[in-house]
């Protein structure tokens, strides 16, 4: 194989792998957040049928309700707002592994053509 190629390969490999790890990063990343979201959501809608709850008795316990509701729905809201981020990011990580699919694909294509073949071998037992 010519070094050229060789080393070609080589950086592929390593970018490749860098890519894959980033991927798999964001995809965590963009679950833990997305179930915090969640978690949040339900305990919005707790709290806010607890609020009704309690303001339609005319409790005094339902007002400082309020400012926890408030504070929930921020969180609710930043949560949406860094799941888009992770999601914009996740798309451009499956764009630079395309990318770097095209590149083996060209790579292996300058390969002299029995080079190309990969022979199946079958096992018997």
């Amino acid at each position: 194989m010519a070094p050229k190629i060789k080393d070609s390969l080589i950086q592929l490999v390593r970018a490749f792998d860098k890519a894959l790890n980033i991927r798999v990063k964001q995809m965590s990343a963009i679950t833990g957040v997305a179930v915090t979201r969640y978690r949040k959501k339900l305990e919005l809608s707790n709290l806010r049928l607890q609020y009704e709850v309690l303001r339609g008795c005319g409790d005094v316990k339902a007002f400082p309700m309020v400012n926890r509701l408030r504070a929930l729905e921020k969180e609710v809201e930043d949560a949406d707002s860094e799941i888009s981020t992770l999601a914009s990011a996740l798309r451009r990580s499956g764009a630079s592994i395309q990318d770097l699919q095209e590149k083996v694909a060209r790579i292996v294509l300058s390969f002299p053509p029995c080079w190309r073949h990969i022979p199946q071998v079958c096992y018997t037992h």
